[in-house]
């Protein structure tokens, strides 16, 4: 039985190698899956050598804090593929993690893959060297990707986006559904998204509430709020910091908060593409630390921090960064969703290009030449 390892380093990735896992079990049922995983992987029959929430940390002061434990897990993960005898690793985003681990099993003869490119359009352009020393492969989720490293001299392939496949069922039953859970004329529903890490939340939760609450207050009627947590462990973080907000929990389902909103207001990251996918006008946040701050502004080059933003390139959805998360902002820019039809019209089909470009199918065309290349 041959082995394949995939190392998944948040939540969003834990989506990916679910897809992953489950097409790589429909082309051969007689394989191996063991990673690091998210309770999606699990599910898809993967077996846990380590957790993603081991890896829960953001920005550049927080990794430095971890750096030594990080080190000792990576060594650790490597010690145990190793034992394993794996004949494949898949790293899924987290380059930072993925990458000297990639390095090092490369160089034992392991065949090597990146899925989800690091983002060195965006910066640190100088990694190009170290991921072309690190992987066989990488796997693209957006077009423009392929074309940046394929010029670097890094075999990459755009396979599209799992959640432009994942979020078609919630669609095509959108407009049912969403009348079932609050009929036509009862009021409008606000999807608060504040990230999947400890951090974000601390951060993010009480500014989305209270333009929440601010919404209310100027639309003068029924405004349900419902807050998306990305798995039951941050379930009592959440709680905690919601003081005596009237609002809903959804665990685990962030397809189904986004698709039962009107609007969202979501944290910077795979979330805001994901409402754009869901059709959902969105506000996209970002709030950190200064140090965090002033280092990204010296490093981004991109105009745009959001990815509905980077692939349409236009400013078709609204940021608000560091000093301007705040209620009143937000709920302002939530409101101008609600009222402004034309905006939303050129938002709607703007995400149904997008959508459909990102279909394509992705983990079995990653999973078939996974095992292609490697004759397993």
């Amino acid at each position: 039985m041959k082995t394949i390892a995939i190392v998944a380093t948040e939540h969003s990735g834990d989506l990916i190698g679910a897809e992953l896992a489950r097409a790589l079990f429909r082309e051969n049922p007689n394989l191996n899956l063991i990673g690091v995983c998210g309770a999606r992987m699990r599910a898809a029959g993967c077996h846990e050598i380590g957790n993603i929430e081991e890896l829960s940390v953001m920005g550049f002061v927080d990794v430095l804090v971890n750096y030594p434990r990080l080190r000792r897990l990576q060594k650790r993960i490597i010690k145990s593929l190793l034992d394993q005898g794996i004949d494949v690793f898949i790293g899924i985003d987290g380059p930072d993690f993925n990458l000297p681990i990639s390095r090092r099993l490369r160089k034992l003869g392991v065949f090597t893959a990146q899925y989800v490119c690091p983002q060195a359009w965006a910066w640190r352009e100088g990694r190009v060297k170290s991921i072309r020393r690190s992987v066989d492969m990488m796997f693209a989720l957006f077009p423009f990707e392929e074309k940046f490293f394929q010029r670097r001299g890094i075999e990459t392939m755009f396979v599209g986006h799992p959640l432009a496949e994942s979020i078609k069922q919630y669609q095509l039953g959108h407009d049912a559904y969403r009348r079932s859970i609050m009929p036509k004329g009862t009021g409008v529903v606000v999807a608060i998204m504040p990230g999947s890490r400890p951090a974000e939340i601390e951060r993010h939760l009480d500014p989305f509430l209270k333009a929440g609450v601010e919404l209310r207050k100027a639309l003068g009627q029924s405004v349900k709020l419902l807050v998306g947590c990305s798995s039951s462990d941050k379930e009592h973080l959440v709680r905690s910091l919601m003081g005596d907000n009237d609002c809903e929990i959804v665990v685990g389902n962030s397809h189904q908060v986004l698709t039962r909103a009107d609007v969202a207001i979501v944290v910077s990251g795979t979330i805001a593409l994901e409402s754009m996918l869901c059709k959902t006008p969105v506000v996209v946040a970002y709030k950190t630390s200064k140090i965090n701050y002033g280092i990204l502004k010296l490093l981004v080059k991109t105009k745009y921090i959001s990815l509905p933003n980077i692939l349409t390139d236009m400013k078709l959805i609204p940021e608000l960064v560091q000093g301007a998360v705040q209620p009143k902002y937000l709920a302002g820019e939530a409101l101008n969703w609600l009222i402004d039809t034309q905006r939303k019209n050129i938002f709607l089909l703007k995400a149904d290009l997008i959508q459909r470009r990102l279909q394509q199918n992705g983990s079995k065309k990653v999973a078939q030449i996974l095992l292609q290349r490697t004759e397993i």
